[in-house]
């Protein structure tokens, strides 16, 4: 490299500037005039003509007189008086300690690529995950006010039931006695069909039964036409509202459609408005219709004890939720005194804000909590990196500061540099951002979260800009307190550092950090990485292969009873069963990890003596000829159902094996009689013969242990149950499932071309949603602990790099006088191992302390397992040590003659 200090010397002879000032301006030019160079030569100009080029640029008057002028302003030789305006001083500072940092990182190019990536992940992934945590769990709703709104539910602790439905007549005497809701709203939800003109092809939509009162109690503006008022009830009382999405799909944003007719399951319903653009409730699910009524109108025809419910209130102005509850407390107290039925049940309120976040909540805070922990890695990271390039670069800072340099100036240039990477880092990071939101909501069921709009508000703007600040004080802060702690004497010495020194514990306590942060994500993946696997192992207790699954509604106009009703459903099975590939197929009331799982009612194995509200329950669900057969569902003792089992025949049930040894221990349930069905209709009911015992299954959760459970032929349904119209379908293939959808479709258009079929999705597809919580933590937490084991193996390459180049001279000395290169490797990989050790240990510890509050997101594995956090830190040790095992074995190949020759 040419020394072009002394000709720089020349030409400023004549400027007459201060020791000082010349100093500067000579290292500036230098500096320039080498990087001029460099680029000559790397373009394949020969060095006499880079030479030649390097000079003609020297000799622009232009160039010589910028760095003048700079210098002036830069190098103040007397203090500034108190009031002095010093903002041109600080600008040109700024100025330069730009340039001077662009310069440098561009000489850096791997040093600053992996910087911006590292930190850009890093801020992009927090920033991703904190835009689904605003919309999630701080702004989960925006036309609710979801801190004054509470659910409501029944309880009955000595039935273990924590959260059940509500009942028609309970709700209306809590309306009318409350003293601290406002509004009180109460809701069913249903799928129907939508026909008829300018409806287009039969549809499925998710219809939701309300009170009067909801859109008035939100305070909505409709986006079309009106809500509802009481006049709308002097006639049928059918009217519906639309929601702004299916007004858009379906019909176009007519303005005109308020007042006119649309067809729901054959009847037609008056179209009164349309609700505004976003809105849905219940919040939890998405609704297309809302069809408003007057619930007391059918109170007298409804059981206190049919439960099947849901409702919602919001509080008055003052009042909380402990006062609301009490409150609450004393009706249900009151209601339980008054009627037999409601004995032992009361109401539990839960805020809507907690409920609407549901499952979500937990896997985001675990979320958040592992980024956080990546992003301090990161920054760690990129400070010790930034520490081996300063002390690549101390014979400059030396240089520097011996010119006149201050202290704050150094600090100022340091800081300048991490403030660029990381400020690049946090604009890439915030354009990643939307990436991380996508990849997040990909690996949940739309189902399960219809209500989140993620957007990007200044609530997370300021967010990431704080992160990005915070990254920038926590990498800069370590590289500045060394630059402002800068020993001129021994940088400038003749003998060669070994990196002894507060700059090599430093280094090796980041290295410590960055091994100990590593395990505590690593840990957590691997633990929830080994719960989802035992968790995707569970038996559910009947077939998920080739199994095809559908629902359908039997609307009341066409098929008006229950004898109808079951007629269709059993035309169905055995329709589909006549369609080729199709081994078996069956309908069922609730399905196996459907949206709703099971119908609670009353059971006894002698007739209801004494109060019903005493009788256990079980889950009870009507099915047709076949279903079992086609769930796959293993047949324990006795028989299934037959085309014999109808109407006229006795009445008979089927019954698992939890609800055999519950009710028949150490017997022989079969032939035996049991009665089933709402407690109030017991006493004076017939009762079922037990024909068969199934073995258990597992309705909604894997990591559920199995329900009593029972089946009812869907011919055999009695007069005081309800008559269940929604029914799914389930048929087993013989080929992939969604290849028979066209013929199953064509076969059931025989039947009734009006049947619109939803719910579409195979029993894998099934079990695989219910799993979507804990292959969310898993998934995104082992990608953010992939990374972070990245972060930590350059961290420890660097720093051993680093270290190694540091002893050359050393490694010259030691194979002159006949070190081997055994010798020389195991020398050179001792300055890592100690620190993966110590690091590594106190990673553990620390996961030790932390993974227990993965508790509820594990299954059939412990926190603290110590096979899962062995393999963790062998895993963690292995590629530490493969770090330390590169730059350790090119330190065997050191020429000793160069080596020594170098120094």
């Amino acid at each position: 490299m040419p020394e072009w200090k002394r000709e720089i010397r020349r030409r400023l002879s004549k400027s007459r500037l201060s020791p000082t000032r010349e100093n500067a301006v000579i290292e500036e030019l230098s500096q320039y005039l080498d990087d001029c160079y460099d680029e000559l030569l790397a373009s394949g100009v020969s060095e006499s003509e880079a030479y030649r080029r390097t000079l003609a640029e020297l000799s622009g008057s232009e160039t010589l007189q910028r760095e003048l002028r700079r210098a002036e302003r830069q190098v103040p030789q007397e203090p500034i008086a108190p009031g002095t305006n010093r903002r041109k001083n600080m600008i040109a500072d700024l100025w330069q300690d730009l340039r001077y940092g662009a310069r440098m990182l561009r000489k850096a190019p791997v040093f600053t690529l992996i910087a911006v990536m590292t930190l850009a992940l890093g801020i992009g992934a927090n920033t991703a995950v904190f835009s689904v945590i605003n919309a999630a769990l701080l702004q989960p709703y925006s036309h609710i006010d979801t801190d004054r709104w509470v659910f409501l539910s029944e309880k009955n602790e000595a039935k273990g039931l924590r959260s059940a439905a509500v009942s028609i007549p309970n709700f209306l005497d809590w309306r009318r006695q409350n003293q601290s809701f406002s509004e009180m709203v109460f809701w069913s939800q249903l799928n129907f069909n939508l026909s008829g003109p300018g409806a287009g092809e039969p549809e499925r939509v998710r219809l939701t039964i309300v009170t009067e009162n909801l859109f008035s109690a939100l305070h909505l503006v409709p986006a079309a036409g009106r809500f509802v008022s009481p006049e709308d009830y002097k006639g049928n009382g059918r009217n519906a509202i639309l929601s702004y999405g299916l007004w858009r799909r379906r019909f176009g944003g007519d303005p005109n459609l308020p007042g006119r007719t649309i067809t729901l399951n054959l009847r037609s319903f008056t179209v009164l408005g349309v609700a505004p653009p976003g809105f849905s409730f219940p919040v939890q699910s998405q609704t297309d219709i809302w069809v408003p009524n007057f619930w007391h109108d059918i109170e007298k025809d409804t059981y206190r004890s049919g439960r099947g419910y849901a409702a919602a209130a919001m509080l008055k102005p003052g009042v909380s939720l402990s006062a609301a509850q009490a409150d609450m407390d004393v009706i249900a107290g009151r209601l339980a005194s008054q009627y037999p039925e409601d004995k032992g049940f009361g109401v539990q309120l839960e805020p809507m804000r907690e409920s609407v976040a549901g499952g979500f909540r937990t896997p985001l805070l675990i979320l958040i909590g592992a980024l956080g922990f990546v992003l301090l890695l990161a920054c760690v990271n990129i400070a010790n990196l930034q520490l081996v390039r300063m002390e690549a670069r101390r014979k400059e800072l030396a240089v520097r500061s011996a010119l006149g340099a201050s202290a704050r100036r150094l600090l100022s240039q340091t800081a300048t540099e991490s403030l660029m990477l990381v400020a690049v880092a946090g604009v890439l990071g915030i354009c990643l951002a939307p990436i991380g939101v996508k990849l997040l909501l990909w690996l949940v069921p739309p189902a399960q979260i219809p209500w989140l709009k993620v957007k990007t508000d200044g609530v997370v703007l300021l967010v990431s800009f704080g992160a990005t600040a915070l990254t920038a004080l926590l990498a800069g802060l370590a590289p500045a307190f060394k630059a402002a702690r800068f020993d001129v004497i021994s940088a400038l010495g003749a003998a060669r550092a070994t990196g002894a020194g507060l700059s090599r514990r430093l280094r090796v306590a980041f290295v410590i950090a960055q091994l100990s942060l590593a395990v505590l994500p690593l840990s957590a993946a691997a633990l929830l990485v080994n719960s989802f696997a035992r968790l995707s192992r569970v038996d559910p207790g009947f077939q998920v292969d080739h199994r095809l699954t559908l629902s359908y509604f039997a609307p009341l106009l066409r098929y008006k009873d229950a004898a109808a009703v079951a007629q269709l459903a059993e035309r169905m099975g055995e329709e589909l069963r006549r369609v080729p590939g199709i081994k078996a197929a069956g309908g069922v009331h609730y399905l196996p990890f459907s949206p709703a799982v099971g119908w609670g009612q009353a059971v006894s194995r002698e007739r209801p003596q004494g109060n019903p509200a005493d009788l256990p329950h079980v889950s009870y669900t009507v099915a047709t000829t076949g279903y079992l057969e086609a769930l796959g569902i293993s047949l324990k003792a006795g028989r299934l159902f037959s085309p014999a089992d109808s109407a006229a025949s006795v009445p008979v049930v089927i019954i698992n094996e939890a609800l055999a040894k519950r009710h028949f221990p150490d017997e022989d349930p079969i032939g035996k009689p049991l009665w089933i069905g709402h407690a109030q209709l017991l006493p004076t009911a017939a009762p079922r013969t037990i024909i068969g015992v199934v073995g258990d299954i597992l309705l909604n959760r894997l990591d559920s242990s199995p329900n009593a459970a029972a089946w009812v032929p869907i011919s055999q349904q009695d007069g005081g149950e309800l008559v269940w119209r929604n029914l799914y379908l389930i048929a087993h293939t013989t080929s992939e499932p969604q290849a028979a959808l066209a013929a199953v479709r064509k076969q059931i258009a025989t039947i009734d071309a009006e049947l619109a079929l939803g719910d579409i999705a195979t029993m894998e597809e099934r079990l695989g949603d219910s799993l979507w919580r804990q292959r969310l933590t898993a998934s995104v937490l082992s990608a953010f602990s992939l990374i972070a084991l990245a972060i930590a193996a350059l961290g420890v390459f660097g720093v051993t790099s680093y270290l190694v180049s540091q002893r050359t001279h050393e490694i010259g000395v030691r194979v002159a006088l006949g070190a081997l290169p055994g010798d020389i490797f195991r020398l050179a990989l001792k300055e890592g191992i100690v620190s993966t050790l110590i690091g590594i240990a106190l990673g553990v510890a620390g996961s030790l302390a932390l993974t227990r509050f993965l508790g509820n997101l594990l299954h059939g594995v412990s926190a603290k397992d110590p096979f899962t956090l062995a393999a963790v830190a062998i895993l963690l040790a292995l590629v530490a040590l493969a770090a330390c095992g590169v730059p350790a074995r090119r330190a065997t190949k050191v020429d000793p003659l160069i080596a020594l020759r170098g120094e």
